[in-house]
């Protein structure tokens, strides 16, 4: 509770720990160190396959999301990540002119948008995908050493 309130009040609070799930109500970035250095340092709702100006949303439908597939793969800067009955998860390019033009388009184009959120991944999914990503980066940078 006491760092749920420091949160509310603007503090910034660094925690190290090995067990994610008990950090994810209270956290809003992560940062990974391998071996004292510094591996990558995001926000939680940044895709951590993209730059640092990429959020991955959840958009929710009135109705099945499926039939606007053809339209959300013509709008620029979005990647779409998984589509479930009235939800689509995507990751937008872009800063926030990119996202007041996905609003634009969605309205423009009549789409039945009940809500769009920002999609936080859990702190183990973001982890995993860090280290994936960084094993592979000192795998070619040890091959390209040879």
């Amino acid at each position: 509770q006491l760092l749920l309130t420091l949160k509310k009040e603007g503090m910034t609070i660094v925690v190290s720990s090995h067990i994610l799930s008990e950090l994810e109500d209270y956290s809003s970035h992560m940062i990974v160190l391998h071996e004292g250095k510094l591996v990558k340092q995001c926000s939680l709702t940044q895709s951590i396959e993209t730059e640092q100006n990429a959020l991955t949303l959840k958009v929710e439908f009135t109705k099945e999301a499926s039939t606007f597939l053809d339209v959300l793969n013509t709008i620029p800067n979005i990647k779409i990540n998984s589509i479930q009955n009235k939800v689509v998860i995507l990751t937008l390019t872009g800063n926030q002119d990119a996202q007041q033009a996905l609003l634009k388009t969605l309205i423009e184009k009549e789409l039945p948008v009940l809500s769009i959120q920002e999609q936080k991944q859990s702190m183990q999914e973001m982890y995993l995908d860090i280290a994936e990503l960084h094993k592979t980066k000192e795998k070619k940078a040890k091959e390209k050493k040879e």
